[in-house]
């Protein structure tokens, strides 16, 4: 924690100066130029030459101080999809980050939010279905199965609930899942 304090400070302070830009997603929400968490960091600013060597430079300064070095190895750097492709190779140079992220899933969600939202969160369905499929309906009661229902099947899709508004498609389509689990009387 001190030392996220440490790269948190230098990064602030490199934006108070003018150096890197915050990002705001939406009006009303806050604008930043970092996000930690546990103990994964992202830094999100604009894809300029100048703002990656101001990065890096934080990151080295950091890593001064702290002892601690960024892992190239594990990292991956995300672009917009209007960053030319001669910045993005200029960025992945720089920083030395050869991995293009966005395209996997961190901590269950995608990593990157672009598309069609039912195929991006189709896995809530998937996994809901393969979920239920092990609960065998003919062997409970309606009380069981309601108990089930209510404690895990509507509790699943909560946590991506409370990162993104999902499409009313996607949740009648869970819906008609749990429906079709609470009227099934034989496992399929």
């Amino acid at each position: 924690m001190l030392c996220t304090e440490a790269l948190s400070h230098i990064l602030n302070q490199a934006e108070s100066f003018g150096k890197i830009s915050r990002i705001r997603f939406n009006d009303a929400g806050p604008a930043v130029n970092h996000l930690l968490f546990a103990d994964d960091t992202l830094i999100i600013c604009n894809s300029t030459k100048e703002e990656c060597s101001q990065i890096m430079h934080c990151l080295s300064q950091y890593g001064h101080i702290s002892g601690q070095m960024i892992n190239v190895e594990k990292s991956s750097v995300t672009f917009g999809n209007k960053v030319e492709i001669e910045i993005r190779n200029w960025i992945k140079q720089r920083s030395g980050i050869q991995v293009e992220g966005g395209l996997g899933k961190y901590l269950g969600l995608p990593e990157c939010f672009s598309g069609s939202k039912q195929k991006l969160l189709g896995f809530l369905e998937e996994k809901l279905n393969s979920r239920l499929s092990g609960w065998y309906a003919k062997t409970l009661s309606q009380g069981g199965k309601e108990v089930l229902l209510k404690s895990i099947a509507m509790a699943f899709p909560v946590y991506t609930m409370s990162c993104f508004k999902i499409p009313k498609v996607l949740c009648s389509k869970l819906t008609s899942v749990m429906m079709d689990y609470w009227w099934n009387t034989m496992q399929d």
